[in-house]
């Protein structure tokens, strides 16, 4: 994971989170999220890469079809 602070946020300030995934790997995925407070500005902005791992071997594996399908939509 990446990530570059870029503005403070305030208390009681209204932030959004704003995430798409930028890469669908077979065993993994990428997301850019980008934090913005209420006037657009930005924040924060964050690369988070995320792997399917097996329990047991501790190896990656494939991510569900299931998941990687709902991702496509």
């Amino acid at each position: 994971m990446t990530v570059d602070y870029l503005l403070p946020a305030r208390l009681d300030e209204q932030l959004e989170v704003q995430s798409e995934i930028t890469q669908l790997r077979g065993a993994s995925l990428t997301f850019a999220q980008r934090i913005v407070n209420s006037d657009g500005a930005l924040l924060s902005q964050a690369d988070v890469l995320i792997a399917c791992i097996d329990p047991h071997q501790m190896k990656p594996r494939a991510l569900p079809k299931s998941i990687v399908a709902e991702f496509k939509q």
